[in-house]
């Protein structure tokens, strides 16, 4: 019964903090490196050599729905 009245609410509370902050820091990742992402398709020309401005020939509206890991890897490979 203490678990129940005591522990479980506190546990529940932590973990809704814990993970709602995690969740945050994701999404500001995401948006970020959206961002740098769109930088470099608008800027392939000046930024980028010929032989690698494939990597940026991508359709803009397709970033917004990539994954976080699949953000990280494009940047990656265009810095």
């Amino acid at each position: 019964m203490v678990c129940e009245v005591i522990t479980e609410p506190l546990w529940a509370k932590r973990n809704r903090v814990a993970h709602a902050k995690e969740a945050r820091n994701a999404e500001l990742e995401r948006t970020e490196l959206g961002k740098r992402i769109k930088w470099y398709i608008e800027n392939k020309e000046w930024v980028l050599s010929r032989h690698d401005q494939i990597l940026a020939n991508t359709d803009v509206t397709r970033i917004d729905s990539m994954s976080l890991i699949t953000k990280r890897a494009w940047v990656q490979h265009l810095d």
